[in-house]
Order: structure tokens, then C-alpha cells, then sequence
């Protein structure tokens, strides 16, 4: 996993990771930051983090812990909603090409905020009924 953190990495500093962008952010001073794809690595560490298997507990952890907080420090937001302050995630940190075929915006994204309620709910949307492990329904 040690190269995709590299690779894919947003500020990876051969052990702080900070999230995840939608290229190759290595070597980059300007690096992408995607909120919708870092709370999808997050889900999927917690998944991990519930398997076990092998898998160092502590660093899967402090993965965890260091991404949710890079997205509340970088990528929250509170716009007004209806007279309301809100607290929504940006789809990203910047305007960015990204290779798939569309450009992230630095705007309020329903896809970021809405994987922000899911991971801070402990609730795997990827699994019926929410759970994290990878077990048939019996």
C-alpha cells in the first residue's frame, strides 16, 4: 500500500497521509485533495481496520484519523442553506482536470458531505445494512 499512498497520496509525507486526489500527486508542490475519495479510503480502512486480517491496527488508525482531520481542516465549509449555517465538504481543494473526463470544482459537493455523514455515523454504505466486514448475509 506503501506506493499508493505515494502515488495517490495528497501530502504524503512517507507517513502522514492526508487524504487522496484523483492522479498522481507525487512530487507535486500543488496537490489535488478529493473529499468524496478520501472518505471512501476511510471507509475502506475502517473495513480493514473490522477484518483485521494482518493488517496493522495502528497505522490503519491513525490513516483514519489523520485523513477525517485533513478533510474538517481543509475541505469543510458552512455555507447558508434556507436561512441555516451548514457544514458541507468540498468536492475538492482546487479546480483540477481530472483524468477521467470532467474537472473538479472547490465547491460544496452532496457527494463528499454525504460520505462525511455515513463515516462519521460508522455506517459502510457498500455493505447492506452498514455493517464493515466482508461476510455473506447468512
Amino acid at each position: 500500500m506503501g506506493n499508493d499512498k505515494k502515488i495517490g497520496g495528497y501530502k504524503y509525507d512517507g507517513t502522514t497521509l492526508k487524504g487522496l486526489g484523483f492522479d498522481n500527486n507525487y512530487g507535486k508542490p500543488d496537490q489535488i485533495f478529493s473529499g468524496e475519495w478520501t472518505f471512501g479510503a476511510i471507509n475502506m480502512l475502517q473495513l480493514f481496520l473490522n477484518e483485521s486480517n494482518g493488517y496493522d491496527k495502528v497505522k490503519l488508525t491513525n490513516d483514519i484519523t489523520n485523513m477525517r482531520q485533513a478533510i474538517e481542516e481543509e475541505l469543510t465549509t458552512v455555507i447558508p442553506i434556507n436561512g441555516n449555517s451548514v457544514a458541507s465538504v468540498l468536492y475538492a481543494n482546487k479546480r483540477y482536470w481530472i483524468p477521467f473526463g470532467w474537472w473538479s470544482n472547490q465547491i460544496p459537493s452532496l457527494a463528499s458531505t454525504g460520505w462525511a455523514a455515513l463515516v462519521d455515523n460508522l455506517y459502510n454504505p457498500l455493505y447492506l445494512g452498514g455493517d464493515f466486514n466482508t461476510y455473506d448475509f447468512v
